[in-house]
């Protein structure tokens, strides 16, 4: 019985090796947190709990460096769209008189954490918590949670498992760039031949 002379790339179902790790290929690396923006349209649930997506949340955008971030990665996807707005997590509690707001992931924040547009917050236009990119800045606006809109989710970072297998797979995946086959996988990978 001979063994198998396949590259990793190869089992694993590319051509070639990955540019990015098999974290960032999936969502973009932030400050412990993964964002990943989706283009189509969905209603943000309204129920306590979060919209689901990969496992993740609507994101959560808690300081000025992030609304920056997250400009970019919405500017970058909203290029071709004339409506340039999206879902993030938040929405209002007790129509604001406690001055706070609810996280996709059932955190409470304060009110004045938010980048808003003028004259906003409104709590009559709404209860959800919509960016909107106008004039190079991304502003926050309440609307009604029935809009369809494109939305931002984020998760935490990889768990330290999956930064070991992807660590593990780049390095496998480089001999496999440099050499004809992989030692390791021709020793334990019987030929289906």
């Amino acid at each position: 019985m001979g063994f198998n002379k396949t590259p990793v790339s190869k089992l694993l179902g590319r051509k070639s090796p990955p540019n990015r790790s098999l974290c960032d290929f999936l969502l973009r690396l932030h400050t412990g947190a993964h964002f990943r923006f989706f283009t189509t349209p969905k209603l943000r649930k309204t129920r306590q709990g979060a919209y689901v997506v990969y496992g993740s949340e609507l994101a959560l955008v808690e300081n000025f460096w992030q609304n920056n971030y997250t400009q970019a990665l919405a500017g970058s996807n909203l290029k071709d769209v004339s409506q340039k707005t999206y879902w993030l997590g938040l929405r209002t509690v007790d129509d604001l008189s406690t001055n706070t707001l609810e996280s996709a992931g059932g955190s409470f924040i304060s009110l004045y954490m938010g980048l808003w547009a003028t004259e906003q917050p409104r709590p009559q236009d709404g209860s959800c918590v919509q960016a909107s990119l106008e004039s190079g800045r991304q502003m926050w606006k309440l609307t009604t949670c029935e809009t369809l809109l494109p939305f931002m989710c984020q998760t935490e970072a990889c768990p330290t498992e999956v930064q070991k297998l992807n660590s593990l797979l780049k390095t496998l995946e480089k001999e496999a760039s440099n050499k004809p086959q992989i030692p390791l996988l021709n020793t334990f990978l019987p030929n289906n031949s």
